[in-house]
């Protein structure tokens, strides 16, 4: 998936950059509210909600050094 940025002119989208795209080539817009909730919203929502306070558990932590591969 690529994002590409357009804006709305006169009734159409106009490209902000050059895309090669084949000639008829179906698309998607997702449209990107002003007041959707940015990332770092989300992030501390998520943080003062609770939602993930059982990772605070020591009995979460089932995973070791030994486990897996090292990267």
């Amino acid at each position: 998936m690529r994002t590409i940025r357009v804006i709305f002119q006169g009734g159409d989208l106009k490209l902000l950059e050059s895309v090669d795209l084949p000639e008829n080539t179906p698309l998607t817009f997702a449209l990107l509210d002003d007041d959707d909730l940015p990332v770092e919203g989300m992030v501390r929502a998520a943080q003062a909600g609770g939602a993930f306070d059982f990772l605070s558990d020591p009995r979460e932590d089932i995973y070791s050094e030994s486990d897996g591969e090292a990267v």
